[in-house]
């Protein structure tokens, strides 16, 4: 005995929505994180700068791409539910939902 599929297009497609908005603020914090972290160093560059610089500058770089990392995985949700509901739609003949 199979069991039943409940689906409903308005709360799927609101909820991709959703997602788009999501990512696309994610997107634009991580533009202006880049922007703020990607200037000039404001530290010395005398040892005690330098020293500092050596360790706070390959986690900037990592924080910048793990930041952008996920806003693109966020921004890949949105088209995902957008494509399962229009194949759930396709393969119920138009009256799921």
């Amino acid at each position: 005995m199979a069991g039943q599929f409940e689906y409903d297009d308005g709360t799927a497609r609101a909820a991709a929505a959703q997602f788009e908005e999501l990512a696309n603020s994610l997107t634009s914090l991580v533009n202006g994180l880049h922007g703020e972290l990607s200037g000039d160093s404001p530290w010395s560059h005398d040892k005690i700068g330098s020293s500092f610089a050596a360790k706070f500058d390959p986690d900037r770089s990592q924080v910048i791409t793990n930041a952008g990392d996920y806003a693109k995985a966020v921004d890949s949700v949105a088209p995902a539910l957008t494509d399962a509901s229009n194949s759930i739609i396709a393969q119920d003949g138009g009256v799921a939902g």
